[in-house]
C-alpha cells in the first residue's frame, strides 16, 4: 500500500455517474453521458467521433518521479469541461508573464489570421 492509498482509493469511488459507452442508454441509477441533455437543442447533442471511455486512472508524480499510477493512465480518454479549465489556466500564467496586458482586449486582436499570412 503507497502513501498515497486513500487518495487512490477516493478516486476510485467517485467514478462520474455516467456510461462508460457515449451511446449506450443509462443503467439504473446511472445519468446521462454528459452533462448538457437539460440543454435545449441543438447544445445537448454530442457532436462526434466520441468513444467509450476507461475507467478511473491516474498518476502521482513527486519531484519528476512517478510516486503512484492505477487504472489505465497510457489510455487516451476524451476530455470535455477539462479543456476549458486548462485553457484558463494557460491564460492566467500568460497574463501574469505579461503577455496579455489587457485582459479585456478580444482573442482577435492577438491572433494572426490565416487569411494574413497567405499571399
Amino acid at each position: 500500500m503507497t502513501r498515497f492509498q486513500s487518495a487512490i482509493d477516493f478516486s476510485l469511488a467517485h467514478e462520474v455517474p455516467w456510461p462508460r459507452d457515449p451511446y449506450a442508454l443509462p443503467a439504473s441509477g446511472q445519468q446521462p453521458f454528459g452533462v448538457h441533455h437539460n440543454d435545449p437543442a441543438p447544445w445537448n447533442v454530442l457532436r462526434g467521433p466520441v468513444h467509450a471511455r476507461g475507467g478511473v486512472s491516474g498518476v502521482i508524480l513527486q519531484r519528476g518521479v512517478e510516486a503512484a499510477a492505477w487504472g489505465e493512465p497510457d489510455r487516451a480518454d476524451l476530455t470535455f469541461s477539462v479543456a476549458k479549465t486548462y485553457l484558463a489556466l494557460l491564460a492566467g500564467v500568460a497574463q501574469a508573464r505579461g503577455l496579455l496586458p489587457d485582459v479585456d482586449e478580444p482573442v482577435a486582436a492577438r491572433v494572426v489570421r490565416l487569411a494574413d499570412t497567405v499571399g
